[in-house]
């Protein structure tokens, strides 16, 4: 392969999201060829980018690798992301090469601050709406730096983050299942509403009757008595 210009360079309907970028262009890539474009940029957390294998012949390829400032999508990529990252490329399909190596790194404050280990980081990719977790592995380490490799089957968005998936956000309309109001019981229309049974009183009727039953009786007999004895 043979390496042309490099430099940086903004997409345009992407300029306000750039933090910073590298690019590299090949004027021409034989088959069975590979190309590797070297980042080295502290704001961006790619490293290297590797093409490898290329299957058909190939002029004037450009590949350029992005830091973005804020997530480029809706949906979050990992619990805890290090950087939004983006790689592009010019006349070249998916189809002309088959190993595609990138290459990044995580500052160990970072890794501190957000209490991680260097195996707790691995590279997203974003695809069909969907963020998948690639294989990643660490490569090496400095003072500063862990720096790891992952394979992607295609350019597009990344993020560096923890091995962690974001959790769902729930909407302000959702009412939690603990403070939802329990159904009420439907009457059907034209039945009279059934109340309820009471309990009956201490004091009835029947238990008025014995007394006065009993009272009677004593007068009676409490006359009888008198009326004898005189």
């Amino acid at each position: 392969s043979s390496s042309g210009s490099s430099g940086g360079g903004v997409a345009a309907g992407a300029a306000s999201n750039v933090q910073s970028s590298k690019a590299q262009v090949w004027s021409s890539v034989a088959v069975g060829s590979s190309m590797t474009m070297a980042v080295n940029k502290a704001n961006i957390g790619i490293t290297e980018v590797t093409v490898g294998n290329v299957a058909n012949e190939l002029s004037n390829v450009e590949i350029k690798a992005s830091s973005l400032k804020e997530n480029p999508v809706s949906d979050t990529a990992a619990e805890k992301v290090y950087q939004y990252l983006q790689i592009t490329k010019k006349n070249m399909k998916d189809e002309d090469v088959t190993d595609l190596t990138i290459k990044f790194r995580v500052t160990k404050t970072w890794l501190s601050e957000n209490s991680l280990t260097q195996n707790d980081v691995a590279l997203w990719r974003y695809k069909n709406n969907v963020w998948t977790m690639l294989s990643t592995t660490m490569a090496s380490s400095d003072e500063t730096y862990v720096n790891y490799e992952a394979e992607t089957p295609g350019f597009s968005y990344f993020a560096i983050g923890n091995k962690i998936i974001a959790p769902e956000e729930v909407s302000e309309e959702e009412v939690p299942e603990e403070e939802v109001a329990p159904p009420t019981e439907e009457v059907e229309p034209g039945l009279p509403t059934p109340k309820p049974i009471e309990a009956p009183s201490k004091t009835t009727w029947p238990g008025w009757a014995t007394f006065l039953v009993v009272v009677v009786a004593g007068l009676i007999i409490y006359f009888v008595f008198v009326k004898k004895k005189k």
